[in-house]
């Protein structure tokens, strides 16, 4: 088994969530449907606006998931970071997102 040694940041759309989550649920069968559960919003209040992850994988994963959401990528529904060069901080600054303070 490869090692897993990659691990990326990946923030998406509220709309693309149950998207990603098929996608997810093609490299992690026992829970991938699940992945995209840690809701964002500029407040940090409800309703969330975006969905994210931090996923530690192998690099044939990482390759295969991002393959899997690059259509979500094209059209500006779906972010994916390094996290060797990127932190969570940068990333909410970034977008403007706050993690909410209460969940569905």
């Amino acid at each position: 088994m490869a090692g897993r040694d990659q691990e990326v940041l990946v923030l998406i759309e509220a709309s693309a969530q149950n998207a990603a989550n098929v996608q997810a649920k093609r490299i992690d069968t026992l829970g991938g449907e699940n992945t995209f559960r840690a809701g964002l919003s500029p407040t940090g209040n409800l309703p969330a606006t975006h969905y994210w992850c931090n996923w530690l994988m192998s690099a044939e994963d990482k390759g295969s998931f991002i393959n899997f959401l690059d259509a979500l990528v094209r059209t500006n529904r779906a972010w994916i970071y390094d996290r060797a060069t990127t932190t969570p901080q940068q990333v909410l600054a970034q977008h403007g997102l706050q993690p909410l303070r209460a969940f569905p």
